[in-house]
């Protein structure tokens, strides 16, 4: 729900409710009611809340993009259901760090997203360099 993903990402980003109500030049009590459910931002305040956020739209109102795979390595697949098994795939497993990674992953262009995962893929699998 788009309350939860509000809280989660500022509190991700180390800012305070009043902050945030601050950068979007409404009152605390207001951005507060954004967070328990009681009112919803408006679309400007949305697109507001994402750039301070980090994020695109699509991940404060949890709208799945179609699955576009970066890396067609059927090896590295098989990597990522290895560490799905032994370290578990839920995003409460993370830690602050990791969340902190995945966030300035998501400020990256697709060009560098796709090094990025290039990179980890190789050092995955270290013999096939």
């Amino acid at each position: 729900m788009l309350n939860t993903k509000l809280r989660e990402f500022r509190e991700l980003c180390d800012l305070s409710q009043q902050q945030v109500a601050e950068q979007l030049n409404i009152d605390r009590s207001t951005y507060s009611y954004y967070e328990s459910g009681r009112t919803e931002p408006s679309i400007d305040n949305l697109k507001r809340l994402a750039r301070m956020f980090g994020v695109s739209m699509l991940d404060l109102l949890e709208i799945s993009e179609p699955s576009r795979s970066v890396v067609n390595d059927s090896a590295s697949s098989d990597e990522y259901q290895r560490l799905d098994e032994t370290v578990g795939a839920k995003v409460g497993d993370l830690t602050r760090q990791e969340q902190r990674l995945i966030m300035s992953f998501r400020l990256l262009t697709a060009s560098q997203r796709n090094d990025v995962l290039l990179a980890m893929c190789a050092n995955a699998n270290p013999e096939k360099k």
